[in-house]
């Protein structure tokens, strides 16, 4: 498997839901807005605030740096503890596909396509980046890894790893943090294997090669080894977790 470990324990709810009645009892809501579109959702402020304690006012404008689709899956976490991808392949992540356009939705054919569940991931971390909501990035951190240890995943294309490691500017990094640590490390333990990452469009992967510096000294410190070699010690998933002994969830 892709990251060496059995898929099966990792994936967990939050620990919160108690918070729902608070809803009826204290209605102070707060709007999230997605500027581009003027989609919204009212949200319990005291849930939303708990989780992401920087929204202190009453509406929160996302502007276009994310989908109304990633938006409702925070809303969905925030109510339930879950969101549920669904077991199919959508179009692939694109660099140079503005986020706000970005869809969720099943394709046909075996290119440009990837998980769902990683997909909708990957968007849900870039979600809880920007909302400074650890635990959601959390969440979202253990879909991937449970995604990634599942036989069968979609092969990791140049394209995907393109889109997680390019600059993110205000309201990401542009050097180190979990997501790009995860698939860094995701290619260079399984380079060679391409049921897992697929060697195809070499211009993007020289780029992203001679333009990462981190990821080009991990990924040469990798090849002096074989894959076999590489993939005997598994993942460990709180590596790629803010919080790893789930101190701050709710």
């Amino acid at each position: 498997m892709t990251t060496g470990v059995d898929s099966t324990p990792y994936l967990e709810f939050a620990r919160w839901r108690n918070d729902l009645v608070l809803s009826i009892t204290k209605p102070e809501l707060v709007k999230i807005r997605h500027a581009k579109t003027d989609r919204g959702c009212w949200v319990h402020a005291q849930m939303l605030r708990d989780c992401c304690p920087m929204i202190l006012d009453p509406t929160y404008d996302l502007k276009d740096h994310h989908s109304p689709a990633t938006l409702s899956c925070f809303v969905q976490w925030l109510y339930t503890g879950a969101y549920n991808p669904v077991d199919r392949k959508v179009r692939a992540l694109k660099v140079d596909e503005p986020n706000a356009n970005i869809r969720i939705e099943k394709v046909e054919g075996t290119d440009g396509i990837m998980d769902e569940a990683v997909k909708v991931s990957v968007l849900a971390w870039e979600l809880g980046q920007h909302l400074g909501c650890e635990a959601f990035k959390d969440y979202a951190m253990q879909h991937l890894f449970v995604a990634f240890s599942r036989a069968g995943v979609q092969p990791l294309t140049a394209g995907t790893v393109h889109y997680v490691l390019r600059d993110r500017g205000k309201f990401g990094t542009i050097g180190y943090d979990e997501l790009r640590v995860f698939f860094e490390d995701i290619v260079a333990r399984n380079w060679g294997d391409e049921t897992i990452v697929s060697h195809g469009n070499k211009n993007t992967w020289k780029l992203l090669l001679t333009k990462r510096s981190r990821f080009r000294r991990k990924f040469l410190d990798c090849s002096l080894s074989t894959p076999e070699q590489r993939r005997a010690i598994p993942l460990n998933l709180d590596t790629y977790l803010c919080d790893p002994d789930g101190e701050k969830q709710r």
